[in-house]
């Protein structure tokens, strides 16, 4: 008898559970998503009018996409703001479009390997913490500088 009392009262509790999960699944399912924020876009011009830059905000403070031109209209720089601090991969651009820099932030602090790109060379640099680390010098053909030398990867 107790096995039975205790088999229909799990049956029970499991019914429960069953109809309580589907009148969640029901309400959330209708429910709609309603913005929470105001994302605004903020243009600078240079003097020619050609744009300088393309900001988004939410409210007075940047949080979203980036972009930066050169005064010739090119993509000068791009990347990422989060309640006002950069956040995410960044990347800076020369006057002819081709990628200089790639840097990485997290919420606002320096992080990760930044490259610096030349033209048969490229210069990472390790940040720990805000603070550089480690930089190794690589050539296009995946060689790295040490004491004075090429060595091959």
């Amino acid at each position: 008898n107790i096995l039975i009392l205790l088999i229909n009262k799990r049956r029970s509790i499991m019914k429960k559970m069953f109809i309580l999960i589907t009148i969640m699944m029901f309400v959330i399912g209708c429910s709609k998503s309603i913005p929470t924020n105001n994302i605004s876009v903020k243009e600078e011009f240079h003097e020619s009018g050609k744009l300088k830059s393309k900001i988004e905000y939410m409210g007075d403070v940047k949080h979203g996409n980036f972009f930066v031109y050169h005064e010739n209209g090119q993509l000068k720089g791009e990347g990422y703001f989060k309640n006002d601090k950069l956040d995410g991969k960044l990347f800076g651009y020369n006057e002819n479009g081709i990628k200089e820099i790639q840097m990485f932030h997290k919420d606002g602090i320096e992080v990760g390997t930044w490259i610096k790109y030349e033209e048969d060379v490229r210069y990472e640099l390790q940040i720990v913490d805000g603070k550089p680390s480690d930089m190794s010098i690589l050539n296009d053909k995946g060689e790295i500088w040490l004491n004075d030398g090429w060595v091959e990867l």
